[in-house]
């Protein structure tokens, strides 16, 4: 499953989640993953990530439980500040946690495509950062492990949920032009 834009239920969602720059995940969340236990969240990267953490935290349906930084002061930091235990250096380590469900990558542009697609083959679910990819292989790369896989995986780009844009895709649907 590859979701990229999702539409919006009510304006008063799309104007909370869009301006708290928690859309993306939000639409994750309503696409059958919810769970008693909630989902388990292992974050990479981060310098832009740490941002999303508050996110992760202003839901009762996930859990931030790993998380995934090549600086270990800033990893150290973060995990005592969330109280988080699990820290990783290795990307490799950190998809092969069984008890993450889901993986958020704010890791640097040049490596979403790779680590989308470590991610998915590790049977995690992805919310990626944009831009996806860098390349045209790479986008065939991804389209193609996650739709040989079950899980999802959504670009965290917001900006299709801004009011005036869900209008005209509104407009458009109904033949405005």
């Amino acid at each position: 499953h590859v979701l990229i834009f999702l539409r919006a239920s009510t304006w008063a969602t799309t104007n909370y989640i869009a301006s708290t720059g928690a859309w993306s995940l939000y639409n994750l969340l309503q696409h059958n993953l919810r769970r008693e236990s909630g989902m388990n969240i292992g974050l990479a990267g981060l310098r832009f990530g740490m941002s999303w953490a508050q996110v992760f935290d202003a839901y009762d349906e996930t859990d931030l439980v790993a998380i995934c930084d090549l600086d270990g002061e800033k990893r150290d930091q973060a995990g005592e500040q969330l109280g988080v235990e699990s820290l990783y250096e290795s990307f490799e380590e950190f998809v092969s946690d069984e008890q993450i469900d889901a993986i958020a990558l704010f890791t640097p542009a040049p490596l979403h495509a790779e680590q989308s697609i470590k991610a998915i083959k590790a049977g995690k679910h992805v919310l990626c950062a944009v831009p996806a990819v860098l390349q045209m292989e790479e986008a065939r790369s991804l389209v193609e492990a996650a739709s040989q896989s079950d899980r999802i995986y959504m670009m965290a780009e917001n900006w299709v949920y801004e009011p005036a844009v869900v209008r005209a895709h509104e407009l458009y649907g109904n033949g405005a032009w």
